[in-house]
């Protein structure tokens, strides 16, 4: 979530490689925002991740 606030898109890419190997079709949707350069719409689509994460 860190990287898509702070526009890292390198490790807004990872974030979205590393989704898309748990699951893909969340991962394309992901991909195609940030093509699209719309990192408002991933945003709250990480922010549940986070949790699974501590």
């Amino acid at each position: 979530m860190k990287a898509v606030i702070s526009l890292d898109i390198d490790r807004t890419a990872s974030v979205i490689r590393h989704v898309s190997e748990h699951d893909a079709v969340s991962g394309r949707i992901l991909s195609q925002y940030a093509e699209k350069d719309v990192y408002s719409s991933i945003l709250p689509v990480l922010q549940p991740s986070e949790a699974m994460q501590t």
